[in-house]
């Protein structure tokens, strides 16, 4: 017929593509850290966060077409928050965006670090005293394993460096010359 009309359908799919990100520990690259929690944004405004699909990876999929930006929101327990933002588009059909610490130090973890120095002094003079040895022991789940020795240097001082976060305890191991060992074990954390 003259004025018969055919209804032709189009259907378009929105193109949509992914984020991956991989988290490593700064100091060891080769170390993934779990638990941190990411969250992307589109126009300011939260649109998802990431799953952590295995250790160190954080994915979301199903990403429609546009401009994004993702940041860390919770750092992992011991870490630094990450407080940058990175910016990201999808714009090809199944598109994966990679994010890792090789992409100009984005979302390097750094380790919650401290120190610790003490002092060995006679109890009666008050004279310092050197080659006394302590020992730092970390302690994790009710076990004590050993982190680190050092000797006390002339001033009777000492000082353990970049002690990663946690518990730990400390304890004279080897007295000065002519003296006896302190048996007292002395706990201490690295926190925020």
């Amino acid at each position: 017929e003259v004025d018969e009309t055919t209804k032709v359908s189009f259907d378009n799919k929105l193109k949509k593509g992914g984020i991956i990100i991989r988290k490593f520990d700064k100091k060891h690259p080769d170390m993934t850290v779990s638990g941190a929690v990411f969250t992307v944004y589109q126009n300011g405004k939260e649109y998802k966060k990431l799953t952590e699909t295995s250790k160190g990876i954080y994915e979301l999929k199903n990403i429609p077409y546009g401009d994004y930006t993702v940041k860390e929101t919770s750092a992992p327990e011991g870490y630094l928050l990450d407080t940058g933002t990175y910016d990201f588009s999808i714009k090809n059909n199944s598109e994966i965006i990679t994010i890792s610490n090789s992409d100009k130090d984005k979302f390097v973890e750094t380790m919650i670090e401290g120190s610790v120095e003490l002092v060995k002094k006679d109890s009666k003079t008050r004279k310092p005293l050197e080659n006394a040895e302590f020992t730092v022991y970390a302690v994790k789940d009710g076990k004590t394993e050993f982190y680190k020795a050092l000797m006390t240097d002339k001033d009777g001082k000492l000082t353990f460096t970049e002690v990663p976060y946690g518990n730990y305890i400390i304890k004279e191991t080897k007295a000065p010359e002519g003296y006896n060992i302190d048996t007292g074990e002395y706990p201490f954390s690295i926190k925020e």
